[in-house]
């Protein structure tokens, strides 16, 4: 994953441990905590949700 610096340039890549077979990727407030949350969907393997810290971390 590559977070945005709020200036047009990325941090260095982040690596989440999840697998990459993703067909649907969505972001949202999905647990009502104010942050932006990742939900990835794959036929394999089902829903994994990464939920946000408010720091632009999973």
């Amino acid at each position: 994953m590559l977070l945005g610096k709020g200036d047009g340039t990325f941090q260095p890549f982040v690596s989440y441990g999840i697998l990459n077979a993703w067909v649907g990727i969505a972001v949202a407030d999905f647990n009502g905590d104010e942050n932006q949350d990742i939900v990835c969907s794959s036929l394999q393997y089902g829903i994994t949700m990464l939920l946000g810290n408010g720091n632009g971390t999973f």
